[in-house]
This record gives C-alpha cells, sequence and structure tokens, in this order.
C-alpha cells in the first residue's frame, strides 16, 4: 500500500471512528466519544511489506478496550480511554474505501 493514511472505512473519525493504513504502513483505529475527541491505536508493525494481511479492529462495549489484530493476532490495545461507547451521537455518514484521511 503506497497511500498516505488510505482508509478503508471511516465514520467521521471525529465523531465516531475510522480504519486506515499510515503513510508509514501501520494500521491505525480512530475513535471519538462524547467524553474523548479522536484518539488513534496504531500498530507497530507494519502491513506495506508487498504481501496480504488480513487486517481487523475491535471495540469491546462492555470492557471498553480497543484492539488492532494483523493476520489473526493482537498487534495492539487500548484500555481505559473511554467511560462510555464510542460515538458522540451526532449523525454521520460512513463510507468504505474513503480513501485519503
Amino acid at each position: 500500500i503506497s497511500y498516505c493514511n488510505y482508509a478503508f472505512f471511516d465514520v467521521d473519525t471525529t465523531q465516531y471512528f475510522g480504519v486506515y493504513v499510515k503513510g508509514d504502513g501501520r494500521l491505525t483505529f480512530t475513535t471519538s466519544s462524547l467524553n474523548v475527541s479522536r484518539r488513534a491505536l496504531s500498530t507497530t508493525l507494519k502491513v506495506n511489506d508487498g504481501n496480504w494481511h488480513w487486517l481487523e479492529v475491535s471495540f469491546d462495549a462492555a470492557t471498553l478496550k480497543k484492539h488492532t489484530f494483523i493476520d489473526g493476532f493482537t498487534r495492539a490495545e487500548q484500555s481505559g480511554v473511554y467511560s462510555m461507547g464510542i460515538g458522540t451521537g451526532f449523525p454521520s455518514d460512513g463510507y468504505v474505501g474513503g480513501g485519503s484521511m
């Protein structure tokens, strides 16, 4: 992937969340909520190595933890960031393959 911050899925990262690969090749999962604005979780492992990869992200509403996965393995996690779920409650459009962030 040679794009700079190419979004795979984006629901206005200032209000909800986005999943993208940063220009340096790291998978990033950005989220926002009513009490925390735009918090990014990035992997240290890069995916711009010319190989196919399985990329996943998750947010567990019960534990308030975020995870990123590459090829089935947890590569980054974040907890204690939110006291409520993600999203501000304001209407927003979502995009698949949204391009540059």
